[in-house]
């Protein structure tokens, strides 16, 4: 019996217990409720601030198109400002842009010639001249009548330099006619100015001149 018994515990298979313990998780890989809520929260704000800024960057564009636009047309408007001075030739804008070196009375005395300083080309002397009203107390218009009758004549119109003994006439476009104003004759307000041209031959610079039109002479013109 005892050495069956030995035999039986010796074949008997010894069973080993295993005790099966549960998978750890990272921590890292859990997420809270309240995490997610804040990111989720997070990206909306940052996509509220994108567009917050999308929407500044579009407002300051069309703002600087406004301003842009605002701009051309006072630029626009300043043109046509100056261009409708220059029509109307007021005194101020003449001043601005032409050297007066005589005034001569006319036959009217509520007038005045403005004789500027002569333009020289290569081939021609050219006068520029205005007449003026220049009565401070006038109640209407004066019209500049016939103070520049004959100013740009063929044959009445010429400048004299009398000390040479030389006349210098008008001189014609391809048309055949007296390159100069068209017409100088206007009713003009107070320190209005009408403004004209008549070119002549080529005067020497340096010399003085005469310029005669009509009954009316102007003496004193230097041609620089």
């Amino acid at each position: 019996m005892d050495k069956d018994e030995s035999q039986e515990r010796t074949s008997t298979p010894v069973q080993e217990t295993t005790t099966l313990q549960p998978a750890s998780v990272p921590s890292s890989s859990i997420t809270s409720p309240d995490s997610s809520q804040k990111k989720l929260l997070y990206g909306l704000l940052a996509g509220v601030g994108l567009l917050l800024l999308v929407l500044i960057v579009l407002l300051a564009l069309l703002m600087g198109k406004k301003d842009s636009n605002t701009t051309n047309s006072g630029t626009r408007s300043g043109t046509s400002a100056s261009q409708q001075s220059t029509s109307t030739n007021s005194s101020d804008s003449t001043t601005a842009t032409k050297k007066i070196i005589l005034t001569v009375p006319t036959e009217n005395d509520k007038l005045e010639y403005v004789i500027y300083e002569p333009r020289q080309t290569a081939t021609n002397t050219t006068i520029d001249f205005g007449i003026r009203n220049k009565c401070n107390n006038c109640a209407q218009d004066v019209y500049t009548g016939n103070t520049t009758s004959y100013f740009d004549s063929r044959t009445q119109s010429y400048l004299l330099d009398e000390t040479a003994g030389k006349k210098y006439s008008t001189i014609t476009d391809i048309d055949n006619k007296v390159l100069a104003t068209p017409s100088c004759t206007q009713s003009l307000q107070y320190n209005e100015v009408q403004n004209c041209f008549v070119a002549f031959s080529k005067v020497p610079s340096g010399t003085t001149v005469s310029w005669v039109f009509g009954k009316v002479r102007i003496d004193g013109i230097k041609i620089q």
